[in-house]
């Protein structure tokens, strides 16, 4: 959602002020140069908000490790998950609500494919496997798969 030029004639200047104001105290005084371009840049960029969350999840799916420390789950386990039909009862879900898989937040319809992790938390077969792949912690509750 990007701003029209009158929006952006309003608030550059009033960025501006706020900017100065805050790091004036850091500056011991000095005076201060804003990038003006900088702000008026980030009030004309669309910004979509599910784009940039697909990308931040994609990134931190693709980057291995990351940095962060996550080792994956090895592949023989990640292959002996059970696999079943999402029932009403046996998943602690009624016929009137609905779960999610929480690594892609999309609904996981009664009856259809999943996959359980040993601590009975359920997602879509491709989500934690891929999920696996990075990180061998489940998802919700850090339950932890045998290493690579």
């Amino acid at each position: 959602m990007g701003f029209s030029e009158q929006a952006i004639g309003i608030l550059e200047p009033r960025i501006s002020s706020f900017a100065r104001e805050v790091a004036l105290p850091v500056s011991n005084g000095a005076p201060i140069p804003v990038a003006s371009v900088h702000i008026l840049q980030t009030l004309t960029e669309r910004y979509d908000e599910n784009a940039a969350i697909a990308a931040a999840s994609m990134e931190s799916m693709d980057a291995g490790n990351g940095g962060f420390g996550a080792v994956p789950a090895s592949a023989s386990a990640i292959e002996a998950l059970e696999m079943a039909r999402l029932d009403v009862d046996g998943d602690g879900v009624d016929s009137t609500s609905t779960m999610n898989c929480t690594i892609c937040l999309e609904e996981l319809p009664i009856g259809s494919q999943i996959t359980r992790m040993p601590c009975s938390h359920v997602y879509h077969g491709g989500c934690i496997s891929k999920w696996l792949q990075t990180s061998n912690l489940c998802p919700l509750c850090r339950y932890e798969m045998p290493k690579v």
